[in-house]
């Protein structure tokens, strides 16, 4: 791991106790936030300054060891951490069960289930955990909103009950989905891991490193070379140019709050990269906009193939174009059509025994 000359090393150890157990408590945690409901119209604040303050505030000290375990019904933390819509976290198999170690903006965590029904995560950060991993909405009210006589989708749900849509910190998730084009899911948590260890702040929990995603500041020292030569390619010069916007202070995240979606994902594409698929990306898993509903390769092929099939025995029509699809797949899948994409989305790539087609990303005149 190398930083850049004067960058800030800030680091955070951690030894824990619950040696039984394995599992650490977190050691930084930033302010709560307020945290709305699943379908409420008021939206998370979306927060880019994580200055290095913070992590010096506090320390393992200042928090009891102690773990919360809840029941969790039939929520899959492997499925909704392994669905393509989160790369940050890292499979901790020294742990029973699933088990993932990562973080929330500075606060390094783990989250495990040691058996089906139940979800076990530092007792201190139960209201955030609960607001990542979507625990404190109702899912049941979500799938309400589908649509009742859809024969695929009803499939797709029944095979990942346990799938959720995680509210993910906005800026990681911004930078993220920008990094994105033209990469499979794979590369996409490379990409991550790159970033977060020569740019991030590095945590030990139990002795297992995970490195926090560099904040805009962090990415705007490192400048675009460093970055290319990181294997980002052109996307260097998209995460660039949005890092410094963000981090001088011309634009805030924040703005988007104010902003209903159609406004919000206009907004959006001001940033280099960010295209309609990505600034639906955004809304969906950084701004709990569950009706965003991106389009990429693998939902493009599941929409032409599963709900406008070529009619047998006659001339294939002109296939529709993507804009078409946008606007049908919004109004056939309803308020929570984001709900019904990571659905379809996660059931086609574990379904699928061929190479992911494209990926995430679908090239830079498509993002």
């Amino acid at each position: 791991m190398f930083f850049l000359e004067g960058e800030d090393k800030t680091e955070v150890v951690a030894s824990s106790s619950i040696a039984k157990e394995k599992i650490s408590p977190f050691l930084i945690i930033k302010p709560k936030d307020k945290f709305p409901s699943a379908l409420s119209r008021r939206r998370p604040r979306a927060s880019t300054k994580e200055g290095s303050a913070a992590l010096q505030e506090r320390s393992q000290a200042d928090f009891p060891e102690s773990l919360r375990e809840i029941s969790c019904g039939d929520f899959s933390l492997l499925e909704t951490i392994g669905s393509g819509q989160v790369f940050h976290w890292d499979s901790d198999p020294d742990v029973p069960g699933v088990a993932y170690t990562g973080c929330l903006g500075e606060t390094a965590l783990r989250l495990s289930q040691p058996c089906p029904e139940r979800l076990r995560f530092p007792s201190v950060l139960e209201r955030e955990v609960r607001h990542f991993l979507r625990l404190d909405a109702s899912h049941e009210d979500a799938l309400a909103t589908f649509p009742k006589h859809d024969d695929v989708l009803t499939e797709t749900v029944a095979a990942c009950a346990g799938l959720r849509i995680l509210r993910q910190p906005l800026w990681e998730c911004l930078a993220t989905f920008i990094t994105s084009s033209m990469k499979q899911v794979a590369h996409i948590r490379a990409i991550s891991l790159h970033l977060r260890r020569h740019y991030g702040r590095r945590h030990v929990l139990d002795g297992r490193e995970c490195w926090s995603y560099p904040t805009p500041e962090d990415l705007a020292r490192a400048g675009e070379p460093a970055l290319r030569a990181a294997g980002l390619g052109y996307r260097a010069g998209y995460l660039h140019a949005t890092a410094c916007r963000l981090a001088d202070g011309a634009v805030s995240l924040e703005d988007l709050d104010s902003l209903d979606d159609a406004a919000a994902r206009a907004w959006l594409r001001q940033f280099p990269g960010v295209g309609e698929k990505v600034a639906n990306c955004v809304l969906l898993f950084g701004c709990d906009r569950l009706g965003a509903f991106p389009i990429d390769v693998w939902i493009e092929r599941i929409l032409r193939e599963r709900y406008f099939p070529p009619t047998t025995g006659h001339r294939r029509a002109k296939p529709l174009p993507v804009k078409h699809l946008q606007a049908w797949a919004e109004s056939h899948f309803g308020p929570a059509a984001g709900y019904a994409q990571q659905f379809l989305f996660h059931y086609a790539r574990v379904r699928s025994n061929t190479p992911e087609p494209g990926s995430v990303g679908s090239g830079p005149k498509q993002n």
